[in-house]
């Protein structure tokens, strides 16, 4: 499933770290009450569709993206790199899963590929919804009594 990276690609990696970094800072700025969660998560998107169109191979650019992205909105190195590491996780399970949950193509010229992409969409969120989660409440950020209602507003954020 992982394409071999080539260098040439280093380019087209380094701009959806750059568009991801820059998307997750300006939605966190603008949609995020509580500056950590936001109802409206557009880097996912921009995450699945990068693989999608390019491969699994850009997986790193999603992980770097998200990882400046967290640090720009003021999280701790470690904080940032684990839900990072979610997201990433997310664009790839949604990646993997597409083929596997019914008929797609990336072209989206039925219906049915739309509805795949939602059900696909319903079930990767919830990687990272998880592993963020899990990130900010080992963290000590995170109350216990908040985890439900947090993890429900990002799951919300990423579909």
């Amino acid at each position: 499933m992982i394409s071999s990276f080539q260098w040439p690609d280093w380019r087209k990696t380094a701009c959806l770290a750059l568009a991801y970094a820059v998307l997750s800072k300006v939605v966190l700025a603008f949609f995020a009450v509580d500056g950590v969660t936001s109802i409206v998560w557009p880097p996912s998107g921009l995450a699945l569709g990068a693989l999608l169109l390019g491969g699994a191979k850009y997986w790193p650019g999603v992980l770097l993206g998200a990882f400046a992205g967290n640090l720009l909105a003021g999280s701790s190195a470690l904080v940032s790199l684990s839900i990072a590491s979610g997201n990433t996780l997310e664009a790839l399970a949604g990646l993997w899963l597409l083929p596997r949950i019914g008929s797609f193509d990336r072209g989206l010229t039925r219906l049915g590929h739309y509805l795949c992409l939602c059900r696909v969409a319903l079930l990767s969120a919830l990687v990272s919804a998880g592993v963020g989660n899990a990130s900010l409440w080992l963290a000590g950020l995170l109350p216990l009594d908040a985890l439900a209602h947090n993890f429900l507003k990002w799951w919300q954020g990423d579909v």
